[in-house]
Order: structure tokens, then C-alpha cells, then sequence
């Protein structure tokens, strides 16, 4: 046990994990950012499809069908930005921490790219219980 914490505390002073983490903070900046560009254009189209009808051909302005469309894609517009803000969370903190030598700084970034997986987790799991949902109701639906 004593191995696996001395391992750990030369984590921060190995050349090869710096030299990943710089590598890894700058491509969760670049994702990142393009989570925001990509959650903009969303939110943008869907506010666009209750204003302007001519985005979906015959139906008029402000239907129903434009409404739900749109809300759909401002939820995905939001789900966007969420794991955005913690990849440049990630990278910028990881960043500061490498220029600085500050190992707690860099641990507060992989705080912050934990925060991604557990999002993307959560939403995994819930795209899951969908299927499983849409399956249970096919089912049922032959069985009437």
C-alpha cells in the first residue's frame, strides 16, 4: 500500500503525465468550444422554428408540431453547453496548473473532466431506459 501511495504523489512530477495532460487540455478546449458553437446553432434553430415558418413547409407559425420541435432542440441546445463548460473547465484549470507546477490545480481540472463522464453517464443511462421503455411498448403493442 505504502507503493501505491508514493506512486501517487510522484503523479504530478512525472514528465510523461504533464506532457498528456497538455495534450488532453488542449483538445477538452477545442471540444469544448465546439460544444458551445454546436449548442448555439441548436438554440438558435429552434428559436428559429417558432418565428420564421418558412423552416418547416406547411405548417403555419407558432403550431404545436414548431413548438415541441423547438423545445427539443433548445434541451439539446442546453445539453451542450453543460459538458462544454467543464471541458474548458478541465483545460483551463489543467493548463494553470501545469504552467504553475501546482499539482492541486491540475487535480481540480480532472475534478472537472470526472463532472464530463458522470454527465454523459447519466445521459447514457437515461437514453437507455428509453429504448428499454420504446421495447416494453413495442411488446405490448403486439400483444393487444
Amino acid at each position: 500500500m505504502d507503493e501505491l501511495n508514493q506512486n501517487n504523489a510522484d503523479l504530478g512530477a512525472n514528465e510523461v503525465f504533464r506532457e498528456a495532460t497538455d495534450r488532453m487540455a488542449y483538445w477538452s478546449k477545442l471540444f469544448g468550444v465546439m460544444f458551445y458553437v454546436l449548442g448555439a446553432f441548436m438554440a438558435i434553430g429552434g428559436v428559429a422554428m417558432v418565428f420564421i415558418p418558412s423552416i418547416t413547409p406547411g405548417m403555419g407559425l407558432g403550431t404545436r408540431v414548431n413548438i415541441l420541435m423547438a423545445g427539443f432542440y433548445i434541451l439539446m441546445a442546453g445539453l451542450y453547453f453543460f459538458p462544454g463548460k467543464m471541458l474548458i473547465g478541465f483545460s483551463n484549470s489543467a493548463r494553470k496548473g501545469l504552467v504553475n507546477g501546482d499539482n492541486n490545480t491540475i487535480a481540480e481540472g480532472f475534478n472537472s473532466m470526472g463532472r464530463v463522464f458522470r454527465f454523459w453517464g447519466v445521459i447514457s443511462i437515461i437514453g437507455l431506459g428509453f429504448y428499454a421503455l420504446g421495447i416494453a411498448m413495442l411488446f405490448l403493442g403486439t400483444l393487444v
